[in-house]
């Protein structure tokens, strides 16, 4: 969705909210450190969200944002809202998460290396080519994405994130 669409979707939320605190783990993050987003940015629907499913929030933001909403139905932009277990977070995140704007510093997004390691996670093809375009266009560094695959403890798991940034840059050399 485009910045405008995102503004209007979050405005209207924050009034549910009350402009309580909400992360943004998801793709529309990207606005927080562009206004000029990848196509696949601005093509994407959703704007996921991240909170508990035993929050009380979770269940207001689902039934009144959600994807099948009146309002999504309506818009065809929606809230998804994501456990903390969900999304692959690497140690540290809470420290470097970024506002998404100054008129809603409520809404902080996940810093864009972050996003790129939770995008190289989660694995579909359309995640892969989001972040060839940002390593392109130079929003995220392929230096520091490998510093932050390093420091994830888990080998296991390392070694996937490793794998699958190979074949992303393996890609976009082509």
């Amino acid at each position: 969705m485009n910045r405008r669409v995102l503004d209007d979707l979050l405005h209207e939320l924050s009034r549910i909210t009350d402009e309580r605190e909400l992360v943004m783990v998801g793709s529309q993050s990207i606005h927080a450190v562009t206004n000029d987003v990848p196509i696949e940015v601005v093509m994407s629907r959703e704007c996921d969200l991240l909170l508990d499913e035993s929050d009380s929030l979770t269940g207001v933001i689902d039934e009144g944002f959600g994807p099948d909403s009146p309002r999504a139905a309506e818009t065809a932009v929606y809230v998804d809202t994501v456990s903390s277990t969900f999304p692959f977070l690497p140690a540290g995140w809470e420290q470097r998460l970024v506002p998404l704007a100054p008129d809603l510093p409520h809404i902080r997004c996940l810093e864009i290396h972050d996003l790129v390691l939770s995008k190289l996670v989660a694995g579909p093809l359309k995640d892969y080519e989001l972040i060839a375009v940002l390593l392109d266009r130079k929003l995220a560094d392929v230096g520091t994405v490998r510093d932050r695959i390093v420091a994830v403890p888990d080998l296991h798991m390392r070694a996937i994130l490793a794998a699958r940034l190979q074949i992303v840059l393996e890609s976009a050399a082509r």
